[in-house]
């Protein structure tokens, strides 16, 4: 039943912003009261898809529809929905804080700190700047273990082929050498 009525809700809210051209406050109070809903309870994907269908120009609606995909494991869907609430509303931080996180979530640290210093650079309110400065140093950190692993893995496979060709030469060198020490 609270599903439903929350769900009740949402529909409401983006019945109310057809065409979610919201800017400044407007915008930031109708997202924070969707997050917030959002977070209460899980919409379920049919209705998330049904409603992307019905208004196509809602990039809240697109959003949503992104972190739920996302929620379900659904790459591809969730980077396409936040692809699209970014692209039709390109002034928002919040469309793309939440491509950085998908990218942080899914391990391509190079996209989540470019879309983190977009972010920066889209955000006003300073708090907020701070949380994304310290996600973005979080993203940096992750990049360079990621090439440390990188290095180390290939260096690895280096030391194992270089091993293996010492190998060879040292059995080309008993096989050659050898037979005419015994002599």
């Amino acid at each position: 039943m609270r599903i439903l009525f929350l769900s009740s809700v949402l529909l409401l809210a983006f019945t109310i912003f057809p065409l979610g051209q919201l800017h400044g406050q407007k915008f930031q109070n109708t997202y924070e009261s969707l997050s917030q809903l959002y977070q209460q309870a899980a919409r379920p994907a049919e209705e998330m898809e049904a409603r992307v269908k019905v208004d196509k120009k809602n990039p809240l609606v697109w959003h949503f529809y992104g972190l739920s995909m996302d929620e379900l494991g659904n790459e591809k869907a969730a980077l396409e929905a936040l692809e699209k609430a970014r692209d039709l509303d390109p002034r928002q931080a919040w469309h793309v804080q939440s491509l950085a996180e998908h990218y942080f979530g899914v391990g391509d640290f190079e996209q989540s700190q470019r879309f983190y210093r977009l972010a920066i650079s889209l955000e006003t309110r300073p708090q907020v700047v701070v949380n994304l400065k310290t996600s973005l140093a979080q993203a940096e950190k992750r990049a360079l273990v990621d090439a440390r692993l990188r290095d180390e893995e290939q260096a690895a496979i280096s030391h194992t082929w270089l091993i293996g060709l010492l190998g060879i030469a040292l059995l080309g060198v008993f096989v050659v050498v050898a037979p005419r020490l015994t002599r």
